[in-house]
């Protein structure tokens, strides 16, 4: 057994946790004429979070955070009243496709693995010339 497959055996359990991939959830805010809230919407608005627990979990914490109604549930027809104008609102979530994400989130993790790249060269830079100028001018 060599010295890499001890340190990925110790390493294993704890890696379980930093490995996993968010889930990717698209909630969706349509907002109706009709109380039916069966026709065609008058508004649409997705919304796709990044979060690390179960597509069901994740859909009901963050409809809990925007929805400005107590107890708020999926695929229910809500109406409100603004400036004496009535609307009905439904709120839908599913797990979001690779299709769902937009350029500026894949540019987005583009540059954090850039800065990544670049921090850890610019690390590498300077424990070279910290341990390595010094030899340079020893054999002078």
């Amino acid at each position: 057994m060599n010295f890499q497959t001890v340190i990925l055996m110790l390493l294993l359990p704890y890696s379980k946790a930093f490995l996993q991939v968010p889930t990717n959830i698209k909630l969706s805010i349509e907002t109706f004429n009709t109380s039916r809230c069966l026709d065609n919407y008058k508004s649409k608005n997705d919304v796709i979070v990044y979060c690390q627990d179960e597509v069901n979990s994740c859909c009901k914490n963050y409809l809990n955070k925007i929805s400005p109604f107590a107890n708020t549930q999926y695929n229910y027809c809500y109406d409100f009243s603004v400036n004496d104008t009535e609307s009905f609102v439904k709120y839908q979530c599913r797990q979001a496709s690779i299709d769902d994400i937009n350029t500026l989130e894949i540019l987005s993790f583009i540059g954090i693995v850039l800065i990544i790249i670049f921090c850890f060269a610019f690390l590498v830079y300077l424990v070279r010339m910290m341990c390595f100028s010094k030899r340079q001018y020893e054999g002078f």
